[in-house]
């Protein structure tokens, strides 16, 4: 996982060597974590709620915004997706970082909406027909149902026709061969 916002360069190019002389040296920043201070203590601010404001409540937003991103999906590239319009400091950045990786991802994960591989930074999309894998077993029993309903219906009228032709057969017999009591 790089946990550095993409606008931060490394210290050094993809091959491994050095960068040239005419290239920036202040793009290479070295971040310090420092696991026991806050959130609020390390900004001033009350970085969780920052954090809400850029990662969207509905889970059919996040979603959308993970489709736009060409596979891989990281969580860095989610987050640098989610800020995509805005030019906010590394705090920002980490706080949506952390809100994903420990609040919503696994929270779609455990709904199977998502794969979400905690170790490797790794979103994965099921694709769309197994995510809606549940939504068609919905429709198709609906379908199945209205289905038995029809077949019953024309298996009731069926016998209902049956019956009132057998009933007019025999009153058109027993009339024509039974002699009316009074015409004899």
């Amino acid at each position: 996982m790089r946990l550095t916002p993409s606008w931060f360069s490394p210290s050094s190019n993809e091959s491994g060597e050095e960068r040239t002389k005419d290239a920036d040296p202040s793009s290479s920043v070295t971040i310090y974590y420092d696991s026991t201070a806050t959130p609020e203590s390390s900004v001033g601010v009350d970085v969780e709620a920052t954090a809400t404001n850029f990662v969207p409540e509905s889970d059919e937003a996040l979603l959308a915004a993970i489709e736009e991103i060409p596979a891989p999906v990281t969580i860095d590239s989610i987050v640098d997706r989610l800020l995509d319009q805005h030019q906010q400091p590394i705090e920002t950045w980490a706080a949506v970082h952390e809100h994903l990786y420990e609040n919503r991802l696994p929270a779609l994960d455990a709904a199977d909406v998502v794969d979400f591989d905690p170790d490797r930074g790794t979103v994965e999309l099921p694709d769309p027909e197994a995510r809606n894998g549940g939504q068609l077993s919905v429709s198709l029993l609906g379908f199945c149902l209205f289905s038995f309903v029809v077949v019953l219906l024309f298996a009731w009228m069926t016998s209902v026709l049956t019956a009132l032709t057998f009933t007019f057969i025999v009153m058109t017999l027993v009339a024509w061969f039974v002699p009316i009591s009074g015409f004899v």
